[in-house]
């Protein structure tokens, strides 16, 4: 009797013991887990040879969860840049699956990141200058969207000579590729870097426009939210005597939407 009921304790110290253990191994999973983020690298998905140009067909993108340095860790490619991968030569032959990295780029056929890579096909990159009202205070960061306003000054069209002062949006929901010389905006940064010059991405007609703009008035830039993606359909051009004659009805619609909590 004695023997079983050691038997028994022994069991059940087993049983507490495994689900201590699974227990334990659980959490600490769970804390790992935690403190990974998922990101997004380059896989090939179709066989190449050695001196085989990659093309779209060969790569798709693959999530991973990866600790925080992953890529500072590895030379593995974020799927951020593809472009580079495509077009260049395999350095040797690799089976579908692998995680693209560097060297596994022939060098004298890496396409290098240039800016020329993030412009869509069709548009152009166009850079004009700005100041610190002109970029809100250095606030505009790449990728973010922004409207171009225009201030003139000719002489009136009624046919007086004197000149009148006129402000108008030339153009909308448009594409920051680089404030200055940086062309990421960086989610640790702390420290906001002043510019002098903003390159946004355009059609070819609007990089005329902006331009002969850029060259009779002064331009500035209007953020936008990210997720706005509106086009306003009845723009206005405002003088002094606009100004003089809607200034209350800009303001009835400013209390129509604190009314309604949109504002």
């Amino acid at each position: 009797m004695k023997q079983k009921l050691l038997l028994l304790i022994a069991v059940l110290l087993g049983v507490l013991a495994f689900v201590l253990t699974a227990t334990t191994i659980q959490k600490a999973k769970e804390k790992i887990e935690s403190q990974l983020i998922k990101v997004q690298v380059i896989e090939l998905i179709k066989s190449i040879s050695e001196g085989e140009k990659f093309t779209s067909d060969h790569l798709k993108a693959k999530i991973l969860p990866v600790g925080r340095n992953y890529f500072r860790d590895t030379k593995n490619l974020p799927y951020s840049e593809v472009n580079r991968v495509i077009a260049s030569k395999a350095a040797k032959s690799f089976s579908s699956g692998k995680i693209i990295s560097s060297y596994d780029l022939d060098r004298e056929t890496l396409r290098f990141d240039g800016l020329s890579t993030e412009i869509k096909s069709g548009s152009r990159a166009k850079t004009i200058a700005v100041d610190a009202i002109a970029s809100i205070n250095y606030m505009i960061k790449p990728k973010d969207k922004v409207d171009i306003i225009a201030t003139f000054r000719f002489p009136d069209q009624r046919g007086n000579q004197a000149l009148d002062t006129i402000t108008m949006t030339l153009l909308q929901n448009v594409t920051v590729l680089a404030t200055g010389g940086q062309r990421r905006a960086s989610e640790t940064q702390r420290r906001r870097v002043s510019y002098n010059t903003v390159t946004l991405q355009l059609l070819p007609s609007e990089v005329d426009m902006i331009t002969f703009a850029s060259q009779k008035g002064v331009l500035s830039l209007s953020l936008r939210n990210q997720e706005d993606a509106r086009f306003e359909k009845n723009t206005q051009s405002i003088n002094f005597k606009y100004l003089q004659e809607n200034i209350n009805e800009f303001n009835k619609r400013r209390e129509e939407r604190a009314m309604d909590g949109t504002l």
